[in-house]
């Protein structure tokens, strides 16, 4: 007979309070029984096959990724629901009908086997920035069949409001027994303008015009015996595993000082937020924490992207911020643009230089995204056209003009609310690659209008190549060896056979991957030798990393024989008469790796704006409930001269600016530069 427990006890289940008197119970069989007055009572006692043939047939049909299973076991009845998407962006999507009143209600679910990302949502035909979603975790009860109780946290709606209403399920597992049920008074939905506005309060957050209730996104506050076991674990998973030396000395007393406010939060969003907040703090490209926070949408989008350079229009316009370079429009898609070009200038964020102002959302952004190097903003640059829409109120632009070359002298400031909304889950956005142009064959390149190069690798001649001088280059993004090794290793041949004399290796959205794909990469531009360490981990609890040269060269002396630890570069076919230029700009992992590797090679030469993320390292993930998770960078690369090399991003061997001049002309000031350099260099 199935028998129910009330509360698990280890501190790792991130519980929930007792549910509320109105849910689902067990008779004395330990058969479970919905709650009388449930809304919204599923058992999937009727549930059937899902057919892709009916989809546009009219056939009725079941659910995609929902196979029903009839089983003795099942929760509730006889049928329970197996859930098996194929890839984390499918889901199953269950409909969950609602009445028109005004009412709170909380959504419970109960899973076995494996975890299930389950997610309510609510839409609204008023405007798709209204929509509301809540993650349902763990209230603390199971059975002793494994049946698992997941439960949402309150949510007021505006029944005669919403266009559809569901349950979201992602994963592998079992799920039975869904219900509605109605939960507390109905709160307004309140409007605010912009991150941090007071409206919202303490328990909620400004983001895309509304203010979110943070419950919704995060488990439940950990009961008091159990919130200071939840802290201490994952302190320790902070201390043990996070980091290199530099990071380490830094960063992780910051962060470990927002857990220790963790210990005395009185709400689940205070609590979780301030687990969000600390992982950011530990400032590297590896590291983040995940919430469903991180998926709000709003309800228009930016269809272009930002680039950091030299505004060298409009300086006496709007001086340069002495801390931070410039903010363009690098290039657009067709529409929803908010009257942006090409070349114009992005001078604020509700009246903040734009990198600051990215910066300061660090208590409120899941989505956070920093280099090693603190020197480097390119990755809050790429992320600036999702941010405004969410977070801001206003932008302000100076628009210019490509005829005259120059820049209006007033400044133009859009109101974030005034864009025009459009279709969340149809719009198709442009990439940011940073690449303001591309510049091989017409046959040899990405869409230009999508700037999508993806896991693609383009290879080819340069369109600028004149008679005579035969230069190609390549555009690719990831560096993921099992995949592209085998090109990697034969370029030296395939540019030799094809009597390349210069080459320009554009990867300024550099991915990274995996360290055989930078390792394979050098191949062709220089001798055998051992760059360092590739990844070192802490052999003791207590190691802190190398913190002087000679620490870092006994390290790297013990550990050099192993083949699996060292950063092995180029090899016994280098050309070291072939001139190549490596063209970076937001890279970062193994794509720091490979500029290091090539760096200081016979005819290697390095351009970019600023040095790679320094993200020396690899990463650990854990994954809890409600789409909440962390993933932490983990070891660190030694150099053969005993430099620890996390937050050391590699620098270019030019600093080049990308110039507003060139910008609003469609030139790539950066590429240009590297150009000139390879025809300088040319192989006879």
């Amino acid at each position: 007979m199935r028998t129910l427990a009330l509360r698990a006890t280890s501190a790792l289940a991130l519980l929930l309070a007792t549910p509320p008197a109105l849910a689902g119970e067990f008779d004395p069989q330990g058969n479970f029984l919905f709650a009388p007055q449930a809304l919204v009572s599923e058992g999937f006692e009727t549930l059937v096959g899902f057919e892709p043939a009916f989809v546009d047939a009219g056939v009725p049909n079941g659910i995609e990724w929902l196979e029903p299973v009839d089983s003795a076991d099942a929760l509730e009845g006889s049928r329970y629901a197996r859930v098996a998407t194929s890839h984390n962006w499918d889901q199953a999507v269950i409909p969950v009908s609602l009445s028109a009143a005004q009412q709170s209600v909380r959504v419970r679910l109960w899973m076995r086997h494996n975890e299930i990302n389950a997610t309510f949502v609510v839409r609204y035909a008023s405007s798709s920035g209204k929509r509301q979603t809540a993650a349902l975790t763990p209230t603390g009860r199971c059975t002793s069949d494994g049946w698992v109780e997941l439960e949402s946290a309150r949510v007021s709606i505006d029944g005669g409001d919403v266009s559809s209403a569901y349950l979201a399920i992602r994963g592998r597992g079992e799920i039975d027994a869904l219900e509605v049920v109605t939960d507390g008074a109905f709160h307004e939905a309140t409007a605010c303008r912009r991150a941090f506005d007071p409206v919202c309060g303490s328990e909620r957050f400004c983001a895309a015009g509304w203010c979110r209730d943070g419950a919704h996104f995060v488990p439940g506050l950990p009961p008091p015996h159990e919130r200071d076991q939840v802290v201490d674990w994952i302190e320790s998973r902070l201390r043990f595993a996070f980091g290199g030396h530099e990071t380490r000395t830094k960063y992780l007393p910051l962060a470990l000082e927002e857990l220790a406010g963790m210990r005395h939060a009185n709400s689940a969003w205070e609590f979780w937020n301030g687990f969000g907040t600390a992982i950011r703090k530990l400032h590297d490209w590896h590291t983040a924490a995940s919430s469903l926070a991180s998926s709000i949408r709003a309800p228009a989008s930016l269809n272009l992207c930002f680039i950091e350079g030299d505004a060298d229009l409009s300086h006496a316009i709007w001086p340069s911020d002495p801390r931070y370079r410039d903010l363009m429009i690098a290039y657009t898609g067709k529409d929803r643009t908010a009257g942006m070009k090409r070349g114009d200038r992005l001078v604020s964020i509700d009246g903040m230089h734009p990198i600051a102002w990215a910066r300061s959302l660090i208590t409120i952004d899941w989505g956070w995204w920093q280099a090693d190097d603190d020197r480097t903003n390119a990755e809050f640059a790429e992320r600036l056209r999702g941010l405004i829409p969410r977070f801001a109120e206003s932008i302000t632009v100076l628009h210019c003009d490509e005829a005259t070359l120059s820049c209006s002298p007033t400044p133009e400031t859009i109101q974030i609310a005034s864009l025009p909304e459009d279709d969340a889950d149809a719009r198709e956005l442009v990439t940011c690659d940073n690449r303001p142009a591309y510049h091989l064959t017409d046959t040899e390149v990405p869409n230009p209008e999508t700037h999508a190069v993806n896991y693609n690798i383009f290879i080819g001649p340069l369109a600028d190549s004149q008679p005579g001088e035969n230069l190609w280059g390549m555009t690719w993004d990831t560096l993921w060896g099992p995949a592209f090794e085998s090109t990697f290793l034969g370029l030296g041949k395939k540019f030799k056979d094809n009597g390349v004399r210069g080459v320009v290796l554009d990867h300024r959205a550099g991915m990274g991957g995996t360290l055989d794909a930078p390792e394979a990469m050098t191949r062709f531009v220089r001798e055998f030798s051992k760059m360092g360490l590739g990844i070192y981990f802490r052999p003791s609890a207590g190691f802190e990393g190398p913190a002087t040269p000679e620490e870092g060269i006994a390290i790297y002396e013990k550990y050099q024989k192993d083949l699996d630890a060292v950063y092995d570069v180029g090899g016994d076919d280098a050309d070291t008469e072939l001139p190549v230029a490596l063209l970076l700009h937001r890279d970062g992992s193994a794509s720091d790796y490979m500029p290091w590797g090539m760096k200081g090679a016979p005819k290697v030469r390095l351009f970019g704006q600023g040095p790679t993320a320094g993200a020396f390292s690899t990463l650990a993930g854990l994954s809890f409930w409600g789409s909440l998770s962390m993933q932490l960078a983990h070891g660190e690369a030694v150099s053969a001269d005993g430099l620890g090399m996390i937050a050391r991003g590699v620098e270019p061997d030019e600093i080049v600016a990308q110039k507003q001049s060139d910008l609003i002309r469609g030139r790539d000031t950066v590429y240009e530069r590297a150009l000139a350099w390879v025809r300088s260099e040319m192989k006879p």
